[in-house]
C-alpha cells in the first residue's frame, strides 16, 4: 500500500508513503467493521479546507475505479451537497417561470413580460457561466 500511486505531478509519482506513515503493525481491534459477513477496511477520508466536496469526491471515486480496489462507500456528503445545489437551480428556473407567468397574468402585456423573461434569462445563463469559469468546466447536469 506505501507505494501506490496516488497522482502524478509533472512526471513524478506521488505515492502513499509520500503523504503519510505507512506500517505493517498488528493492533487490537478497536472496531470491527463486517459488511455482509466480509471484514473490511474502514477508510475516512476528509477534504482540506476551502476545498470544493463534490470535486474531491468525484475525484476519489475517479481514483479508486481501479481494478485492484473494490471500493464500498457507506457516507458520501458530496451527495447531499449536490442535491442542495440541484434544489437551488431548479428553485431559480421554477421561480423565473412563475414570474413570468404572473407578470403575463398581471401585465396582459407580452414586451414587459419578455423583458423581465429575457432579463432572468440573462441572469441564470451568468450565473452559469461564473460557476464554469470558477470550476474551469462547464457542468453538465
Amino acid at each position: 500500500m506505501r507505494d501506490t500511486v496516488i497522482r502524478t505531478v509533472n512526471g513524478v509519482p506521488i505515492r502513499v508513503a509520500d503523504l503519510a506513515e505507512v506500517s505493517l503493525d498488528r493492533r487490537d481491534i478497536g472496531r470491527f467493521v463486517e459488511i455482509n459477513e466480509t471484514p473490511m477496511l474502514r477508510l475516512g477520508i476528509r477534504k482540506q479546507s476551502g476545498a470544493n466536496t463534490v470535486a474531491v469526491a468525484q475525484e476519489i471515486r475517479r481514483e479508486a475505479e481501479r481494478p485492484d480496489i473494490n471500493m464500498i462507500v457507506i457516507q458520501d456528503q458530496s451527495q447531499f451537497i449536490q442535491q442542495s445545489i440541484d434544489s437551488v437551480r431548479n428553485s431559480a428556473l421554477w421561480g423565473g417561470l412563475l414570474t413570468v407567468i404572473v407578470l403575463m397574468a398581471f401585465f396582459r402585456n407580452g414586451s414587459i413580460t419578455m423583458v423581465v423573461a429575457w432579463w432572468w434569462s440573462w441572469v441564470l445563463w451568468c450565473c452559469w457561466l461564473h460557476r464554469c469559469l470558477a470550476r474551469a468546466t462547464c457542468p453538465t447536469n
